[in-house]
């Protein structure tokens, strides 16, 4: 509320702004919670409540005054004091319309001709209430303030809190995530034909497996009766939010047993919208969800449904960010990330993953997950592909001469670059003009391309093994040509996707497909990288089953080069450089 405080000031280069809040139990009358004074008085500032503006206020009225007549001023009392040319005070309330406090605000000059102020004041104190009201549901106890009593799950407000902490991370970081809408398809028929109590157990048994379903580190809340709303968090591909949400339509169908041994079988409709090619609002990503679980609901029920953006609008924002990124080159705004890769059994970083992100002036970091689809079909991703993989290998080659570590730098190609006739071309002018050995190139396919539709994908694999470049297959299980790619493509190393990690400990099924996928690549000479490594269970059960190495947010989050060159220093401070197969310290 401090930083609101400030923010606000500065925004309407107010000399006044002050938060108070207000309890009924409090005998002692409203309490300050936050003044930010932007002006020099000679004396102490008065109480606002001797001059009654501020008890109008806390009896619900708001009170807007723009221009300030000696009359008025000597009206009250301390708006006569403070010297104030305009003055309001607004009543903070929480969803309930329920009195929590007031948000005065003062400024020297008058508001004449600004006719949006009275609008943009009212959405400050929106603002101010909501803060308060969360600061009130804590203080009475994270139980009951802000948790459903009956699942268990974040209630509405915890859920609008964490949403707004996850947007300001997202537009920091540039990643993608995703806001799914459940609703019970005709729960009110359960209510009205079985009872309330059996309306109870079915939604403590949907929060159970909508939590079964997602990882720890992504939230569910029960937004309202039988909606529940997810924020799923880290998202690197569309195809991985599309099969949690077919797996929340799987595990709902599972018969629910009710007293009796009778059986009730619940479905639910979901919608989907992502941040930020949907939008980049709470409101407007929980709206464009919940128009997305209606067509699920218009689509026969049981079913999940993608938002999708159809309006003129939308189609003029696409094509200005096509041109913007034609430009991002060459302007500066592209950057390479780089994620650690670490050997499970010692810890120590043996590779790193290069990721490209877009820092655009005005909308910060674009995620990848929407403006590499942009880039590939527009034909963009090629020139960007080569300048993301000339980076890194000059980034590479300088952190090995510095550190003295045999680094693996991996590096993805695109369906797009794979059909470039002169591939290998490329690859080698970026290894011989960064000096870079090629074995410490990995070079990353993803296993849901193709084989047979991608024309020059084998003969371009097959020449870049020539020069020396390592091959990885990415996202490994997620496609449908697992075995045919093991076959068919010279590739030393396969990544088992981030969709199948998560779930250990959550889903047998996933764990088995996992400790499968390292047996049968270890059986055919192949080294084994698990993408999405996030808790320490996660590293338990890998460890155990003989993966190679890991990669994911429980080691490092994707850095920016002096981030990561920062943290190779602090690594080799720590421990020693690295020569040869010894160390020197």
């Amino acid at each position: 509320m401090a930083t609101s405080a400030r923010l606000l000031a500065d925004l309407l280069q107010l000399n006044y702004v002050a938060v108070y809040s207000t309890h009924v139990e409090n005998m002692e009358g409203p309490q300050l919670i936050n003044r930010e004074l932007r002006k020099s008085f000679t004396d102490e500032v008065p109480d606002p409540l001797q001059g009654g503006t501020l008890k109008l206020v806390l009896d619900g009225r708001p009170v807007l005054l723009p221009s300030i007549t000696p009359q008025l001023a000597g009206s009250d009392e301390f708006i006569h004091a403070m010297g104030f040319g305009a003055f309001a005070g607004l009543p903070l309330l929480d969803e309930r319309r329920n009195l929590l406090g007031a948000l005065l605000i003062g400024s020297e000059k008058t508001w004449r001709g600004q006719p949006l102020l009275a609008e943009t004041l009212r959405v400050a104190a929106a603002r101010f209430g909501f803060d308060l009201e969360l600061q009130r549901a804590r203080e009475q106890g994270r139980a009951k303030g802000l948790q459903d009593s009956l699942t268990g799950l974040p209630n509405r407000l915890l859920f609008n809190d964490r949403m707004e902490t996850t947007l300001r991370e997202a537009h920091r970081t540039g990643e993608m995530f995703a806001v799914l809408f459940v609703d019970l398809d005709r729960f009110k028929n359960i209510n009205d034909s079985l009872g309330h109590a059996v309306g109870d157990k079915v939604l403590h048994a949907v929060a159970q497996r909508l939590r079964k379903a997602v990882r720890g580190s992504d939230t569910v809340s029960r937004y309202a009766g039988d909606e529940f709303t997810l924020i799923l968090r880290h998202i690197t591909q569309r195809d991985d939010v599309k099969r949690i949400a077919e797996k929340i339509v799987n595990l709902m169908e599972v018969p629910l047993s009710l007293e009796g041994n009778s059986e009730l079988r619940i479905t639910a409709s979901i919608g989907v919208s992502f941040y930020p090619g949907d939008a980049i609002t709470t409101d407007d990503l929980l709206r464009y969800a919940d128009v997305a679980m209606y067509n699920a609901k218009s689509m026969g029920r049981n079913n999940f449904q993608i938002y999708q953006a159809v309006s003129e609008d939308s189609n003029q924002q696409r094509i200005a960010l096509e041109n913007n990124l034609r430009k991002a080159e060459q302007n500066g705004e592209l950057r390479v990330f780089y994620q650690p890769q670490i050997d499970a059994k010692t810890e120590d970083i043996v590779g790193m993953e290069a990721l490209v992100r877009w820092e655009h002036p005005d909308l910060g970091m674009i995620s990848p997950g929407f403006f590499i689809p942009l880039a590939e079909e527009s034909g963009l991703i090629v020139g960007i592909g080569e300048w993301v993989l000339r980076t890194a290998c000059v980034d590479a080659y300088n952190w090995q001469q510095r550190y003295g570590l045999p680094l693996r730098i991996g590096v993805n190609l695109s369906a797009v670059q794979l059909r470039q006739k002169n591939l290998s071309e490329v690859v080698a002018a970026a290894l011989r003009d960064s000096g870079l050995d090629p074995g410490s190139l990995e070079l990353e396919v993803t296993e849901s391309i193709n084989v047979d539709t991608v024309s020059d994908l084998i003969e371009n694999m097959e020449a870049l093994h020539q020069i020396g470049c390592q091959i990885s297959i990415d996202d490994f299980g997620t496609g449908h040509a697992s075995l045919d790619y093991l076959r068919r493509l010279p590739a030393r190393r396969i990544k088992i996707d981030q969709s199948f990690v998560r779930n250990i400990g959550v889903d047998p099924d996933d764990e088995a497909i996992v400790k499968a996928t390292i047996e049968m690549a270890h059986n055919l000479n192949r080294d084994v990288v698990a993408e999405g490594v996030e808790i320490e269970p996660h590293l338990r059960f890998l460890r155990e089953h003989g993966c190679d190495e890991v990669q994911g947010y429980l080691f490092c989050r994707p850095l920016a080069s002096m981030a990561f060159d920062r943290m190779l220093a602090e690594r080799q401070r720590l421990f020693g450089r690295q020569v040869g197969n010894e160390t020197a310290v």
